[in-house]
């Protein structure tokens, strides 16, 4: 199958030109495309990126427990061994040496003869997501603890036993819950 050389264009225009990072590897996953959203996360050029490796310590990729990913449980690499898609969030070394938080999609392609022949990678930008999440979080502890002694407070409590009592109804385990008031202490 012959592709029309202005389809092709169109391809290469809307790949470079998406937000997104997009890296293209082969079997042994040698990087073939590395698209300018790659370079605006990393920094990292195309021209420097091309012909090298995917591997988690090209990027400094570590996983949601901020520990460094091993080269041999890279994703880009499962997806290729194994042929099944890896979806997962990780954190990769970006610009000014901050690490920035990245849904990974590793997708594996075949050819019409069902072998697969590398991979696309998509890297999408969720650092403003896990700002949020952390700043809902911290909101959350903020007001689920006194201040002062950074102990729960009514609120929470409240919650909590509502959650205990549901989970040992579900699971038909005795259960006991003893309060006390010390000195008057609040």
């Amino acid at each position: 199958m012959q592709i029309d050389p202005k389809i092709a264009l169109f391809e290469n225009k809307l790949i470079d030109n998406m937000h997104d990072g997009v890296v293209f590897v082969d079997s042994q996953a040698t990087i073939l495309l590395w698209n300018t959203g790659v370079e605006r996360l990393t920094g990292v050029s195309s021209l420097a990126a091309c012909g090298r490796t995917f591997l988690p310590t090209l990027l400094d990729m570590c996983n949601n427990h901020e520990q460094r990913i091993t080269n041999e449980e890279c994703p880009v690499t499962q997806a290729i061994t194994s042929g099944v898609q890896w979806l997962g969030r990780v954190s990769i070394m970006g610009r000014q040496g901050r690490y920035v938080a990245v849904d990974l999609h590793a997708i594996p392609v075949r050819g019409s003869e069902g072998a697969v022949h590398g991979a696309t990678v998509l890297l999408h930008d969720v650092s403003s997501e896990t700002s949020l999440e952390e700043k809902c979080q911290a909101l959350h502890e903020q007001v689920a603890k006194d201040p002062m002694t950074q102990v729960a407070n009514r609120a929470e409590f409240d919650r909590m036993l509502n959650n205990f009592v549901a989970a040992h109804q579900e699971s038909n385990l005795p259960c006991a819950l003893v309060m006390s008031d010390i000195d008057h202490f609040k």
